[in-house]
């Protein structure tokens, strides 16, 4: 049996088809019914990343600090309008091909 990806991850539009139905036996009644609405799971998935984030961040941080790196942030004075156009020049220099992309993920809000 083949899973296409479209049958790992389903959306929204599609839960409700039988087929799927058919492969989760074990839930009773019909997707619609039972399963919370995808929007719902999505911002469960969002708050608990976020969660493991917040728990884990600092102890990452500690450990880099303890083998030598040092962050710099802005209430150091790090200007970061400045480092990141310094940054995306060396990128646009290095990686011409990267343009489209870097611009897709500059428009997100």
């Amino acid at each position: 049996m083949i899973i296409d990806a479209w049958m790992q991850h389903p959306n929204a539009d599609w839960i409700g088809n039988p087929m799927f139905e058919s492969l989760r036996r074990w839930r009773p009644g019909k997707w619609s019914e039972t399963a919370p609405p995808i929007e719902d799971t999505l911002a469960e998935v969002g708050a608990k990343t976020l969660e493991w984030d917040a728990q884990t961040a600092a102890k990452y941080r500690s450990d880099l600090e303890a083998k030598g790196m040092v962050f710099i942030e802005a209430k150091d004075g790090l200007d970061i309008p400045a480092f990141q156009k310094a940054v995306l020049a060396q990128v646009n220099k290095d990686f011409p091909e990267w343009t489209n992309y870097i611009q897709q993920i500059q428009a997100v809000k």
